[in-house]
């Protein structure tokens, strides 16, 4: 009985985990959004939804810890547990970086840019699909999957060599 009680809270914190990670989907996209559009109002939501993931992320931590400490699992539950750790972590860390972008939107204003912004939202679609495979592999513990990331890190990197270069 207890362990069915512990697969269906590391499902849970599964779950939480993707829905962080659709969270930050949206708010990565809203915040190139608002600088593209040089939209105001969008980029100042941008800060309320960064809240929530910083909510998401403490609840999703705690959860593991209590997993961790009530439970003791070993092998791959454990690696699991760990992985979610880490993956919230960075999830928290790109919703900060959404919302320097919307900042920085709110510096720039209604100044008219110095050129249109194409790079930014490419590189942007293309990480946010980073994401999308990344917690797919993950929930649905999907190795060959896992194994595609790289190619998709490294169309990334080329992609901003290549628009450094333009710049």
């Amino acid at each position: 009985m207890t362990r069915l009680h512990f697969q269906q809270n590391l499902e849970e914190v599964k779950h939480k985990v993707l829905r962080m990670g659709s969270l930050v989907e949206v708010i990565v996209d809203k915040a190139v959004t608002s600088l593209k559009e040089q939209n105001l109002e969008l980029a100042k939501t941008i800060v309320e939804e960064d809240d929530k993931i910083d909510a998401m992320d403490l609840e999703i931590e705690m959860d593991c810890m209590k997993l961790l400490a009530l439970q003791q699992p070993l092998a791959k539950d454990l690696r699991t547990i760990a992985t979610a750790l880490k993956i919230i972590t960075d999830l928290e860390r790109m919703g900060d970086h959404a919302v320097n972008i919307s900042k920085i939107t709110l510096e720039i204003g209604k100044e008219p840019l110095i050129k249109p912004l194409i790079d930014i939202p490419r590189m942007a679609k293309i990480a946010q699909e980073m994401i999308r495979l990344s917690l797919d592999a993950f929930v649905k513990e999907d190795i060959e999957l896992a194994k595609k990331l790289p190619r998709w890190i490294k169309r990334l990197m080329i992609f901003i060599r290549r628009s450094l270069m333009n710049f």
